[in-house]
This record gives C-alpha cells, structure tokens and sequence, in this order.
C-alpha cells in the first residue's frame, strides 16, 4: 500500500521540521552503547553456533557458482553477472516462495514467533554498494539482511547463539527483508579481499555469515524497539491524548543497560510531541519529519527506505500479502498518527486514497495469497484493523 501512497508522501513538506534535543541526544547514546556491544559480541564470538537462520542464508550463497564469481576482474562485470544468476532458475523458485519461519532468526522458551523472510530488491542497489572499493570496512556496512519490524517490548540484544535470545516477552512477528545481490556482492569480496580463509568447509560462511549478516541486525532490533515504542504512543493518544506511557512495560535485558539513561526525558519528548499533534497544536507531517528512530533517521526517511530499498517487486496479486507484512507496522503507525486529526485536508485526503486501495484489496482477497490459514488469518485481521482506523468498511 505504500507504493500506492507515494503521492501522498512526497506532498509531506520537508521543511515541517521541529526540534526534538532529547530524544535525538538519547538516540546518540544508543548507538554508542550498540557499536560496543556489536564489536564486543563479534570479538569474542569466534566459533558461531549454527543456527536454522545461518543455514539458511548459507543456502543462499551456495546456489549460486561462487568460484566463477570471484574470477571477475572488477566489481562492475561481477554485479552484472551476480544479477544474472539472481534471475535464474537457481533462485527463481526461492523468491516465489516467500518462506515463513520459526525459530530461525528468533529464540524463546516462552513462546514461538513467526518470521517472514522477504526477498527483496533496492532501487538503487548500485548507489548502496561500494563497488570498485577493496576496504572492506566498507562493503561490512551494506548488510545484506535487515530486520523492518518486531512487536517486542523486551530489549535483550543476545546473539551469542546466533540467534536473537528473548526471555520475557518475544514478539509475535518479525519481519525481515534479504536481498540476495547483496549477499552475493559482499560475500564474494569478502572471499576476494581475504582469500587466506579456507572455505573449503562451514566455518568459513558461517564466520561470515554471523559477524556480517546477523550481527548488524542488532542495530534494526535498537530501531524497531524504538518504533515500538513510538507506535505504542500514538495508538495510547489516540485513545486518550492526556493517558500517560506506561515505561514499565519495557522490558531491558542485561546486555543492553546502556538504555537506560536519559530513556524518560526522551519518551516524555516523544509523549509531548504526539499528544500536541493529538490536541491539533502540531501537523502529523511535522511529526513525522521531527521524531527518529535512530541517529539521522526520522520516520518520513524509514518510510521511503522501506519502499525503495525494500521493494517486493511486481510479482503478482498472489504476493501482495507479502509487500503488506513488509510494510505493515510503518503503515499502521502512520494511519494512526493522521487519525489523530480527523478533520484535517491530510487525513481526509489519505483516508480518499486508502479506501480506493483498501477496497481492491479486499476484493482480489490479498491475504488468501500467503498458502498459510493461520497467516492469512492473522494478515486480515491486520488488514480490518487498518481499515477500522480509517473508518473504512466493506460491509
């Protein structure tokens, strides 16, 4: 549905800006205490467990012929043909597949989650790979799988088992988002740049695979945290603008105490802002482009990069459950914060566009497409409560 909102995104004026201190200082932190305990899990971490996950993102290297790869002189000619072999048979049956997991990226004596990997595309892959670079540094930052929501309250950030370990709480759902051209790039670099590690057996991809595909999603887990917390906000307001967020149902686990500082004063920035927007004194618009989720990211740029750097594709009416899941928790966010202000010429202009979409969508039964009752169950339910937040109704 975001595609199809483009042109009511790109009207967000870019200029609605307000300064939120607090909040931007805390997310400083965060990402301080994030890259310590990236380089501390990574440092001490030399022989990773196998995982479900890990072997399945080994999968996906080894369908492709990897030792032709690395006989490209360039990175240009190597790029040309990785997206050749993603085109073909090899992948092709994967990527209709959509496969949806448990236990593979997620761990929790306390219950299942359900995690939908999505294979996705990036407008501007070229752009966001450093091709014709030999320092690694470099092509370490591209990370080829992100997380793009998680409905977790708790924080635990433990990857020691090559999993992310929850105690209390796991979520529900988590989605991810794997390009495979990514992977392929910075896998055969990664192999061109330190040919003295023998990858004649598992412990080379999987060395790989741990330090530069699972561990960075530690960063995406601090974010959707912080999304977390923000969309539990709006929804709070949109009840009660004068309710107050509960911070007691956080949940911090020990590995990531580095939280704690200055989290209050940046939630009752964030509290402030939206219940404003709630009492009509500040745009959605402006909240949008004023509140982040991390260092320089602000809700306006998530929503773009989900649609550009994580594009489903065109693949037919059967797949569209699969862009819906991708985007669904930025969307609900958004839908909830312009139905903050009812009367506005904003609301009532989505609200135009999201009922045209909605009622396609409901027709060709989207979520049928999945092949799965109990998800297909749980998109629609999905799918109604976006639907009644927009007092939109098929009955």
């Amino acid at each position: 549905m975001l595609e199809e909102l483009a042109q009511f995104i790109s009207r967000m004026p870019r200029s609605y800006s307000l300064a939120m201190p607090r909040l931007n200082l805390y997310l400083s932190q965060l990402l301080r205490g994030t890259n310590k305990l990236v380089w501390r899990t990574g440092t001490f971490t030399s022989t990773p467990n196998s995982s479900t996950g890990i072997d399945f993102l080994n999968s996906l290297i080894t369908r492709a012929d990897i030792e032709y790869l690395i006989k490209f002189e360039n990175d240009f000619s190597r790029f040309i043909r990785v997206n050749h072999e993603y085109r073909s048979p090899n992948y092709g049956d994967f990527i209709r597949q959509y496969p949806i997991k448990d236990n593979a990226f997620i761990y929790s004596k306390r219950g299942s989650t359900t995690e939908y990997c999505l294979i996705t595309d990036d407008f501007d892959i070229v752009q966001n790979l450093p091709l014709g670079e030999d320092d690694f540094k470099l092509w370490a930052k591209v990370a080829p799988i992100r997380m793009l929501s998680n409905d977790s309250p708790e924080l635990l950030l433990d990857m020691v088992t090559s999993k992310l370990r929850y105690r209390k709480k796991p979520p529900k759902e988590v989605v991810f988002s794997i390009n495979i051209m990514k992977l392929l790039m910075v896998y055969t670099k990664y192999r061109l740049i330190f040919p003295e590690i023998d990858f004649n057996n598992l412990d080379g991809n999987y060395h790989f695979i741990y330090k530069f595909c699972l561990l960075p999603l530690i960063y995406d887990n601090v974010k959707c945290w912080m999304m977390k917390i923000i969309h539990d906000i709006i929804m709070l307001k949109k009840e009660d603008s004068k309710a107050l967020y509960d911070t007691s149902n956080l949940i911090i686990g020990e590995k990531s105490t580095f939280v704690l500082g200055g989290r209050h004063s940046a939630i009752l920035e964030l509290e402030n802002i939206i219940t404003k927007c709630a009492e009509g004194k500040v745009r959605p618009d402006e909240v949008l482009n004023s509140v982040c989720i991390a260092v320089g990211i602000n809700l306006s740029d998530e929503i773009n990069w989900i649609m550009d750097s994580n594009y489903i594709g065109n693949r037919g009416i059967q797949f569209r459950w699969a862009a819906f899941e991708r985007e669904y928790f930025i969307l609900s966010t958004m839908v909830a914060l312009y139905s903050l202000q009812p009367d506005s010429n904003r609301y009532g202009e989505l609200k135009t566009l999201f009922e045209i979409m909605a009622g396609r969508m409901n027709n060709a039964r989207f979520w049928a497409g999945s092949g799965n009752p109990m998800v297909s169950s749980a998109i629609h339910a999905k799918f109604t409560e976006l639907c009644t937040m927009m007092d939109v109704s098929f009955e």
